[in-house]
């Protein structure tokens, strides 16, 4: 449960069901509970700073809670980050988005991933495209650094930390990108809609996309406009660092 604006780690919203989605697109939360996120325990500390600083009344309960705060109806929807996004709307999002999306399904509750365009591989037919990939096993095998380190797992004891897990889109309500909500078609897909927001941010990108264009092409057309974004922001930053040194002088 994430907000790419606030940062959060784990987010959920309460408590009018109707407003939960005007309200993330507005920042005019009501209030949230995030999950104190396990191993690196970033929802506890940065997401509930983030949310505090904000000015939005903040809960945070164990990532074990998180099934108890969906099925009480402590929440109205859940909102989660992306790593990637497949052409089908599959999400790879941080370990965990995949159990609250089933709990999501199971308690009725809209379930809505924020993703950035940069994130959406349209070359990616679905979320069998993605390589799986380990953390780092230390960061379970302990809390804390240096002589404060207190150990959690028994010694031999493997482990198992992935970087993320899978998500089908036919257990996501919506998809919310810089360009807008993407819904799903009837079929459960976002691919039409998804195609339809490239086509904005990227002109290069035809829409719809032909399925038949080279994986090669589109993922070229996709780094260039990153690459052009990118230009756009080092120019803005070189332009404020031009006006600062004129007001200094």
């Amino acid at each position: 449960m994430r907000t790419c604006c606030a940062k959060l780690e784990e987010l959920c919203l309460r408590p009018r069901a109707d407003r939960a989605l005007s309200g993330a697109c507005t920042g005019k939360f009501v209030s949230v509970v995030i999950a104190e996120s396990r191993p690196d325990l970033a929802g506890g500390r940065v997401g509930a700073y983030e949310a505090l600083k904000s000015g939005v009344k903040t809960t945070v309960c164990t990532d074990a809670a998180v099934g108890h705060v969906i099925s009480q109806r402590m929440v109205d929807a859940v909102f989660v980050d992306a790593i990637k996004v497949a052409g089908n709307g599959d999400v790879a999002g941080n370990t965990g988005t995949y159990p609250l999306a089933l709990l999501c399904k199971q308690n009725d509750i809209p379930f809505y991933v924020i993703c950035g365009l940069a994130n959406v591989d349209v070359s990616s037919p679905n979320d069998m495209a993605f390589v799986d990939e380990e953390k780092s096993a230390g960061l379970m095998r302990q809390v804390g650094a240096g002589r404060s380190a207190l150990p959690v797992v028994a010694k031999g004891a493997a482990l198992i930390n992935p970087t993320f897990d899978r998500t089908a889109c036919s257990l996501v309500s919506a998809i919310i990108t810089e360009e807008g909500v993407a819904l799903p078609d009837d079929r459960g897909k976002f691919v039409d809609s998804l195609r339809e927001k490239l086509s904005v941010r990227c002109p290069l990108l035809p829409s719809p996309i032909p399925l038949g264009l080279s994986v090669l092409l589109r993922r070229l057309a996709l780094l260039l406009c990153r690459a052009v974004t990118a230009l756009r922001l080092g120019g803005c930053c070189a332009q404020i660092a031009r006006s600062k040194r004129n007001a200094e002088a």
